[in-house]
This record gives structure tokens, C-alpha cells and sequence, in this order.
């Protein structure tokens, strides 16, 4: 699969995984941590306001 990938694109699989992970993954991974990271201080801030 390797070689025919290379055969027909002419760049590794290996390299064109990575950059496939780079343009789409992860960004998403990094969006959704964030999310959770203001969710978290969302929620810390209430309890906050609160007591």
C-alpha cells in the first residue's frame, strides 16, 4: 500500500498522514481542549460568585 501510494502521489503515506493531522485533527483537539478549558473556568467562576 506503501509503495503504490507513493507510486501515485508521489509523496509518502507516512508524510501525507502528518500533514493531514496537522491541517485537520489537529486543530479540532486543540478547539475542543479549549472548549473544556472555558467550560471549566465557566463553571469555576460560578461556584466563585457564589460562596
Amino acid at each position: 500500500m506503501k509503495d503504490a501510494y507513493q507510486a501515485k502521489h508521489g509523496k509518502d503515506l507516512y508524510e501525507a498522514g502528518k500533514e493531514v493531522e496537522e491541517a485537520y485533527h489537529k486543530p479540532v483537539r486543540e478547539a475542543e481542549i479549549a472548549a473544556r478549558k472555558a467550560e471549566k473556568l465557566q463553571t469555576h467562576n460560578r461556584t466563585q460568585s457564589m460562596g
